[in-house]
């Protein structure tokens, strides 16, 4: 089950897909395609990864995954999962790509970041696919576990560094670097990193508009 991407975009911009077909599952299946789009785009774990509407930031980077808005992340080496409307989709920063998985209901990462994690409602019932993040092949997922939520979270004690106000921790990227939004009234203005080492805090973007700020952290 494949669906077509977005032709090639310049200066890191991507221009609307023209054309979108999705063949629909057999219903006596529950096989998974055996392979995803994977890329080498200029993104890692260690980037600060959100989307709000259709504009994905990567760091003070962003691309417009026009019409795909994303409602939950997943970063790996070299580009960036993306789930709408339960559909999987995959960008190296320079184009979209289907993954041909849909009604996707869990999506997450082994902590080595080589494994992805996609549970589906397949024949109507739920099932578990893992895929290397090297090659885009299929693998067992017998023994491998995502990293959750609360593990995220953690690092290493940050209480020395300077937050903005109304800062909310989101989560860590690389072992020194956390990052969330910060704001006044309740009410998130920017996405900020901070490093642990330094000490600083950076602002790197403005939050606009009502539509929520998504994370790449998956989703559970």
């Amino acid at each position: 089950m494949l669906t077509s991407g977005c032709q090639l975009g310049e200066d890191d911009e991507m221009v609307q897909p023209t054309r979108t077909v999705t063949a629909s599952p057999s219903p006596d299946t529950m096989l998974g395609p055996p392979r995803v789009p994977v890329g080498r785009g200029a993104v890692s774990s260690a980037d600060v990864v959100w989307a709000q509407g259709t504009a994905l930031h990567v760091g003070r980077r962003n691309v417009d995954l026009s019409p795909v808005g994303p409602e939950a992340l997943l970063v790996v080496p070299g580009g960036v999962f993306v789930v709408n409307s339960g559909e999987l989709w995959f960008t190296d920063l320079s184009r979209l790509r289907g993954t041909g998985l849909t009604r996707v209901t869990a999506l997450g990462v082994t902590a080595d970041a080589t494994r992805i994690l996609v549970t589906a409602e397949m024949s109507g019932a739920a099932a578990t696919y893992a895929y290397d993040v090297a090659s885009g092949r299929v693998v067992s997922s017998e023994g491998l576990t995502p990293v959750t939520a609360e593990e995220r979270l953690r690092g290493p004690d940050r209480s020395g560094v300077g937050v903005p106000k109304g800062f909310v921790l989101a989560g860590w990227a690389g072992p020194t670097t956390f990052y969330g939004t910060a704001g006044d009234g309740g009410r998130p203005s920017a996405v900020v990193s901070c490093d642990v080492a330094t000490r600083a805090c950076t602002t790197l973007g403005g939050i606009e508009g009502d539509e929520p700020v998504v994370f790449g952290n998956g989703v559970e």
